[in-house]
């Protein structure tokens, strides 16, 4: 039941009492007062947040902190022995080169991001130093790769490496290269760019492609072994 204005109704309700252009009225005024706050509050608010993000910098600490650096901890303890092979001497011949890629790699991109001056460098010259590293992380990652092979078969290990890891149709490489050839444009696209702030923000993206890059590592390794059969037991028997 309803009563005339300024009467609440028996249950309490006091909205459901207006009558209807009370009702309107109540409305209107209760959405204008509700956009005034907004616009005021709001708006500060915004500001606010747009003060924040022009605040948040990329400092060596974030990058040290990155995503990938835990990543590359997480595979290199856990998920490199989780690797299954076939059998022990495959799974150790395929997670060594599995461990020495992520191992290298997070190596020489903690020394990038630690780099004295690396954010103070011109364009060109943080290009060449960016490019270093990754030309040194292949280097090296192969004669790491070399060394482990080396390591478990003192007398076959140059025949195993160029077989799994330099075979033309199936070894490793042959299917990593293509990976690597898309990170190293994509990373050059970052170093040109001028949309960062600093070199600092280019190396946060620079980690990020990074990061994708080694993950496809495991798929890499999985088409390299279902790609050899007898080739390679003969290789490590020696037969």
């Amino acid at each position: 039941m309803l009563h005339t204005l300024g009467q609440v109704s028996v249950d309490g309700d006091f909205f459901v009492a207006l009558p209807e252009y009370a009702k309107i009225i109540f409305i209107v005024l209760t959405a204008s007062a509700i956009l005034a706050l907004t616009i005021k509050y709001g708006g500060e608010a915004i500001e606010k947040l747009r003060g924040l993000r022009k605040r948040r910098k990329v400092s060596s600490d974030v990058l040290n902190n990155h995503s990938f650096f835990s990543k590359c901890e997480s595979w290199s303890k856990y998920k490199i022995n989780e690797l299954y092979f076939g059998d022990d001497v495959r799974n150790r011949l395929f997670r060594a080169i599995v461990g020495a890629k992520i191992d290298i790699m997070a190596v020489h991109a903690k020394e990038l991001v630690n780099a004295d001056g690396i954010c103070d460098l011109s364009k060109q010259c943080f290009r060449t130093r960016v490019f270093k590293t990754i030309t040194d992380t292949h280097t090296d990652t192969q004669e790491e790769v070399m060394r482990r092979i080396r390591s478990m078969y003192p007398e076959r290990g140059n025949e195993i490496y160029e077989l799994v890891i330099n075979h033309k149709g199936k070894g490793f490489n042959a299917f990593n290269q293509i990976t690597d050839s898309y990170t190293e444009r994509l990373v050059h696209i970052i170093c040109e760019s001028d949309m960062y702030d600093d070199n600092y923000e280019k190396l946060e993206m620079i980690l990020d492609a990074f990061k994708s890059s080694l993950g496809a590592v495991f798929p890499h390794i999985e088409s390299a072994f279902n790609g050899f059969n007898g080739e390679l037991d003969h290789a490590i028997k020696g037969d």
